[in-house]
């Protein structure tokens, strides 16, 4: 019997990605969400052995959060 895949568990929206990765999808540097993580500031991620992750559907949220406000996200 094979196992499900990753994908099969959840939708893409729920995936983890690397910071590098996330950095990439909203336009800003790894540098720059680590230094919005240190200050509490940035989208919410979590850490996994130490590295953070970050949820596609919590990026999304947060680029609508911040349109909304109307915040510069100029790093």
């Amino acid at each position: 019997m094979t196992q499900p895949s990753s994908t099969d568990l959840t939708s893409s929206n729920d995936r983890l990605v690397t910071r590098k990765e996330a950095a990439a999808f909203l336009g800003f540097t790894p540098k720059t969400l680590a230094n919005w993580a240190s200050s509490g500031e940035g989208p919410d991620f979590i850490l996994i052995r130490n590295r953070a992750r970050y949820k596609i559907s919590n990026l999304y949220r947060w680029i609508e959060e911040k349109g909304k406000d109307g915040i510069n996200l100029a790093a």
